[in-house]
């Protein structure tokens, strides 16, 4: 298999496992350490809807923001 034949099978290959729907490329960060860091959290990347931290579970998705910067960040909650 020629060198470019590997490279195109590779790279069908990691965009065929980023499409499955239980896979999760992204930040994550468990639930402890959400609480202690946070204190609210978007549920969308706009923040057209806020949730307290207190009512966040292990598997939520949510989006936060350092105090000191305005780009939110999506966060999956272990």
């Amino acid at each position: 298999m020629s060198n470019i034949d590997h490279i195109i099978t590779k790279t069908y290959s990691t965009l065929d496992e980023s499409m499955k729907e239980s896979e999760y490329y992204g930040f994550t960060c468990p639930l402890e350490e959400v609480k202690s860091t946070y204190k609210v959290a978007c549920k969308d990347e706009t923040c057209s809807e806020m949730i307290n931290i207190e009512d966040i579970q292990s598997g939520d998705t949510v989006f936060v923001s350092e105090d000191d910067e305005s780009e939110v960040y999506q966060i999956k909650v272990q």
